[in-house]
């Protein structure tokens, strides 16, 4: 009677529980779903108002320009290369990188804008630790009680988290568990910079689950005489939206011992944008049969490579035989009657 007892008195404590909690949750259907609000962006397309994004690029391509730049298109409502923004947001850069260049980027953002930079973008220079949980909810604390921020950039991820195994899914989980803090409290949207790895084709330095978290996934990198910003990932766009700029040096006059000073600034260069969409398949026939004959080949390869050893190994041969492949094409083209 007594475990009869103590398992009623459970299950009403349970229910109890469910009825307080109930009204967290609304189930929807397909009809309702027209009311439901559409996708609210800082810039257009590009950054949504809340979610957590990377801008990935490598050392000196000016990736911390972009974001900066950014900072001040959103905190100012000014189209950010052409995306519109909403107004009046505010913004907090956490510089954890190069703090004291921070002065003369700003110095040389008015210079050649002409104005006063944005005053709701406001500079955190003090050590953070994403690992360590406590930091991210105290900053965040902070902002959402002090300040209120619609956008908050850490710049960078590997100096937010000393002494992690950015490889470790385990230290990879804590650094996006305290970058998901901040944007819960503060209820924006938090942009993480971060380096690629020695293969920059891999994308992302560190663990694979770094990219799968992320809403938005911006790349910077040279291309040609320009530098480009390009969409990656995004959750609730069109990926491959892409932009052209260069680093427009300004000089900032002389220092205390008489030597010049200078920084850089962004600006979008017209015209120079890819298509967002890349044609990846060939269209003529004879293409499209000498890409089938080669991807036959490649998995008849890859399938060899598992009955040698199960298990999909990763190092197995990315590439096949020229003459094996010039074979295996000169026998397709055939059968259609190809003629030279």
């Amino acid at each position: 009677m007594s475990s009869m007892h103590d398992q009623l008195v459970a299950k009403q404590g349970i229910l109890k529980a469910v009825e307080v909690q109930s009204d967290r949750f609304t189930i929807l259907s397909a009809t309702d779903l027209p009311d439901v609000p559409d996708i609210r962006y800082l810039v257009d397309d590009i950054v949504p108002a809340t979610g957590l994004g990377v801008v990935n690029g490598c050392s000196g391509v000016g990736k911390s320009f972009v974001c900066l730049d950014l900072a001040a298109a959103v905190a100012s409502g000014e189209p950010w290369f052409g995306h519109a923004t909403e107004s009046s947001s505010n913004v907090i850069y956490v510089a954890l990188e190069g703090q004291a260049g921070f002065r003369g980027r700003v110095k040389a953002w008015e210079l050649d804008r002409g104005v006063p930079f944005p005053p709701r973008v406001k500079f955190v220079f003090d050590a953070l630790d994403l690992t360590n949980l406590e930091e991210p909810m105290s900053l965040a604390a902070l902002i959402a009680e002090e300040y209120g921020a619609d956008l908050v950039i850490i710049d960078t991820l590997n100096r937010a988290s000393p002494g992690a195994d950015e490889n470790s899914s385990r230290d990879m989980g804590k650094i996006i568990e305290g970058a998901t803090a901040i944007r819960i409290i503060t209820k924006g949207m938090v942009i993480m910079v971060h380096h690629p790895g020695k293969d920059v084709t891999r994308g992302l330095r560190g663990h694979s689950s770094l990219f799968a978290a992320m809403d938005t996934v911006i790349d910077v990198y040279e291309d040609g005489q320009v530098i480009r910003w390009k969409l990656l990932k995004s959750k609730d766009s069109e990926n491959g939206i892409n932009h052209a700029f260069r680093l427009k040096v300004v000089s900032l006059g002389n220092n205390a011992a008489g030597k010049p000073r200078s920084s850089c600034v962004v600006e979008e260069i017209e015209g120079a944008s890819l298509p967002n969409k890349v044609q990846t398949e060939p269209t003529g026939d004879n293409q499209r049969a000498v890409l089938a004959a080669v991807r036959e080949l490649l998995m008849a390869q890859r399938l060899q490579s598992f009955l040698e050893a199960p298990g999909w190994p990763d190092g197995y041969p990315a590439g096949i035989p020229y003459d094996q492949a010039a074979c295996s094409v000169k026998e397709t083209l055939g059968k259609r009657r190809f003629i030279r």
